[in-house]
């Protein structure tokens, strides 16, 4: 706690209830993280007990390092779809699954959809993908097939009409496939008492990183942990989110406090990656997202003489990178 600032220290200090952290690039979202995780520890919370929410195997590893003797293999840190799967082996029977259930990777949905007799032209893009974008989005078959026709886009039609086969097969051999893993768990805490008592007694605590990134299921998931009692205190930077494209929405992070009430918000504001003019030029162009938290980001770091945003535009990316290169 000592080595950050007073608004981290703030941040990771905070006492009751759900609480959102918006911090820029450069301001130390993963240091504040660290020390809030260190706090809860101060205040006699062991390390089993707090579940770390990422997006990816890499940011977890790195994350494990950082908290070093503090992260034991038996500790709640991971992925979303890392930490599901873990709750659902638990309690396979609880999910209605049977215990040895698999998660069939994308070559196994294709197989699967080959042997429902489904013929896909690979130019229309990857069906398994835009199944999973469903998924997440907590779409059902018969909705995405409404969305389709309302839509008029002929691919998505023809999508959604084998949205439903795909399920059925997927159900008849008792497997999950990705998506799955976030949605039953979901459905898992949300209905079973055994599940609900589990996440009420041993997760109180649930630090997520990258909160920018979530999507509809990952939310309802956190939701469903907060129906149980835990509190959800997440670092997001609202005007780096990137996911769109697979589901995330930055209206997650902007609207935190509807979605889990009372929660508090904090944010961080010091820079302490880049050149002040980096940091004016981010600013100015930043300012103008429609969907964020009004706050602007302030150097650390001195202005070094000759540092200047250059900014130039190329006919071709070869023009680009010869050019950068």
């Amino acid at each position: 706690m000592s080595k950050i600032n007073a608004r981290q220290a703030a941040a990771a200090s905070h006492a009751d209830g759900h609480a959102i952290v918006l911090a820029g690039p450069g301001t130390g979202k993963t240091s504040t993280l660290v020390a809030r995780h260190s706090w809860l520890r101060s205040r006699g919370v062991g390390a089993e007990a707090i579940c770390v929410l990422t997006f990816t195997q890499k940011a977890a590893e790195e994350l494990r390092e950082r908290l070093g003797a503090h992260a034991p293999q038996s500790a709640w840190i991971g992925t979303f779809h890392g930490v599901c799967l873990r709750l659902l082996k638990r309690f396979s029977a609880e999910a209605g699954l049977r215990k040895s259930f698999r998660v069939v990777d994308p070559s196994a949905q294709r197989e699967l959809l080959l042997a429902a007799g489904v013929v896909w032209d690979s130019d229309d893009g990857d069906l398994t993908d835009i199944i999973g974008r469903w998924k997440d989005s907590m779409t059902t078959p018969d909705e995405a097939d409404a969305a389709a026709a309302r839509s008029g886009n002929s691919v998505l039609r023809a999508a959604a009409a084998h949205y439903g086969t795909y399920e059925a097969e997927l159900a008849r051999a008792g497997d999950l496939d990705f998506a799955d893993l976030v949605t039953k768990a979901l459905s898992a805490v949300r209905l079973s008492p055994e599940v609900g008592k589990f996440v009420a007694d041993r997760l109180p605590h649930v630090l997520v990183d990258e909160f920018q990134d979530v999507n509809r299921s990952q939310v309802e998931f956190l939701q469903a942990m907060a129906g149980c009692g835990s509190s959800v205190w997440a670092v997001a930077d609202d005007d780096q989110a990137l996911y769109g494209w697979r589901g995330g929405d930055v209206r997650y992070t902007v609207d935190f406090p509807r979605h889990f009430p009372g929660a508090a918000r904090y944010t961080l504001e010091t820079n302490y990656r880049c050149d002040p003019a980096v940091v004016a030029a981010a600013n100015a162009l930043i300012s103008r997202n429609a969907r964020r938290v009004p706050k602007s980001l302030k150097p650390a770091r001195p202005h070094r003489n000759g540092t200047s945003v250059r900014v130039r535009s190329f006919a071709t990316e070869r023009e680009e990178a010869e050019w950068i290169a």
